[in-house]
């Protein structure tokens, strides 16, 4: 099966998407540092859940007022003025600036609109940025979750899927790990379901099933 998973094998039995980036930090020596907006820290804390967590994740910034992006994570004020502190530009700079102000290999920010007010038709409820600073380049990615369900299941799918573009971003040339990336939609991932995220099932059956029918061609033109 692993041939047809590919991509969206994340890991084994008990991993989650936090302890395999861990595993990966701390193989490479490297570091990591978050700065979070519409998480309020809920993504620090899935990393400092686990044991040994100072040894990679070494700290946080939870710039929830502007003035502490602009002050501490060094965020443009012209940019949150003219673009939003919900925006790639904002985003782009809370990884660079935490990435900058904690000395790590990497920095993670989140941005967004968790609700039930603050949407706009452009950035409605549920709207998040994330981006991954390294040494290289910083990459950012907007996330919708739905708007029909409560903040507090928007800042956890945030969370979670704060950790994707990180994986994305760091690992996607491991050669240890193939990695889940998920670009589009937002859901939670459940703990216990780490080889496969569900909303992936549906592609992963149809891949089976396209991989089935051109089996099934190629025996009938040899008929």
């Amino acid at each position: 099966l692993m041939p047809l998973l590919g991509d969206y094998f994340v890991g084994w039995e008990s991993d989650t998407l936090q302890s395999v980036v861990a595993q990966i930090l701390t193989t490479r020596g490297e570091t990591l540092a978050a700065a979070e907006s519409c998480t309020g820290g809920a993504l620090s804390a899935k990393f400092t859940a686990m044991s040994g967590a100072s040894d990679y994740f070494w700290g946080a910034v939870v710039s929830y007022d502007n003035s502490v992006k602009e002050n501490v994570l060094g965020v443009s004020h012209n940019d949150i003025e003219t673009h939003g502190a919900v925006s790639e530009q904002v985003a782009r700079q809370m990884a660079e600036g935490v990435r900058r102000v904690c000395g790590t290999t990497y920095g993670v920010a989140t941005t967004g609109i968790a609700g039930p007010s603050g949407g706009t038709p452009d950035k409605p409820v549920g709207t998040v940025y994330i981006a991954v600073a390294g040494k290289e380049r910083t990459a950012v990615r907007r996330f919708n979750a739905s708007p029909m369900r409560d903040r507090a299941y928007i800042r956890t799918v945030a969370a979670t899927n704060a950790i994707l573009p990180s994986k994305w971003r760091l690992f996607r040339n491991s050669s240890s790990w193939a990695i889940l990336i998920r670009q589009k939609s937002m859901i939670p991932i459940p703990p216990t379901v780490t080889a496969l995220a569900i909303s992936e099932l549906f592609g992963y059956f149809k891949k089976i099933k396209g991989l089935v029918a051109q089996k099934d061609a190629t025996a009938g033109n040899m008929l």
